[in-house]
């Protein structure tokens, strides 16, 4: 927008367009067609992360909706008076005409001004949107582990547990337990910019000794059950699950939290 307006002082003392001025034109122009490709790119990443999201059911339905609501919301900064005001504007520098120029730059920067606001609040509620589905991958993902858990328990009560299946599956809780320390940190991240607090929370309990114990207790549960040690795996896998669930709890208030913040700014 300052190229646009340091123009349109230049085409008010001069009736003609010099070289120079043509050039800041063609850079305005130029301006606005990558931004029209990083929102092309953006409304890309923002399908893929919604059908990823969808396949692995790792955000909920009512995130995915919100997907939807921005897409719509982009779709609809590039107006037709945009585009059209855009377009008037190469046509007046390739035919070099002053009078026309003047009023296409008119036009041109009442749009721009206009796109540059609902650029600047549809990344902000792009980058909450990123930090909300990170966060809710968390969740969803203790949610998982919470589930695979008790079903690991219940099976180690059978009268002749399979303990070489129920090892295998033990050692698949502490694989997805180190992506979602990995999802964890990438929540705290994403949150620090809008919600200093619930960041701060689940960079505490990603340092926690809850989680330095969980990571070891599903450990201890595995070799157990390597060594056919059905009493100690049962304790070690009885502390897995509780601890799980109560990290469940603590992600669980933290998005509470973070969503109620985002909110209250919103309004």
């Amino acid at each position: 927008l300052e190229l646009v307006e340091e123009l349109e002082l230049e085409l008010l003392k001069s009736d003609e367009i010099n070289w120079e001025q043509s050039q800041k034109v063609e850079e305005s122009l130029d301006k606005m067609q990558d931004i029209q490709e990083q929102i092309e790119t953006i409304q890309e990443q923002m399908e893929l992360m919604s059908e990823l999201a969808e396949n692995n059911e790792l955000i909920s339905p009512e995130l995915q909706e919100k997907y939807s609501q921005l897409q719509e919301m982009l779709s609809e900064i590039m107006t037709p008076e945009l585009m059209e005001a855009m377009e008037k504007l190469q046509d007046a520098m390739e035919n070099m005409d002053s009078e026309q120029m003047m009023q296409a730059l008119q036009d041109f920067e009442f749009n721009a001004e206009e796109f540059e606001e609902q650029m600047d609040r549809f990344m902000e509620m792009f980058q909450q949107a990123i930090a909300e589905q990170k966060l809710d991958e968390v969740v969803k993902r203790l949610e998982k582990m919470v589930e695979e858990q008790v079903e690991i328990m219940d099976s180690m009560n059978d009268i002749e547990p399979n303990t070489n299946d129920l090892a295998s599956r033990e050692r698949r809780q502490e694989e997805s337990f180190e992506y979602l320390k990995e999802a964890m940190e990438d929540a705290a991240e994403s949150m620090e910019k809008f919600a200093q607090q619930p960041a701060q929370g689940m960079k505490d309990l990603l340092d926690s000794e809850l989680t330095s114990e969980t990571s070891q207790e599903l450990e201890d549960t595995r070799k157990a059950l390597q060594q056919k040690d059905m009493q100690n795996a049962m304790g070690s896998g009885s502390q897995s699950q509780g601890n799980l669930e109560q990290m469940l709890n603590q992600a669980t208030s933290i998005q509470n939290s973070y969503q109620q913040q985002t909110i209250n700014e919103m309004m």
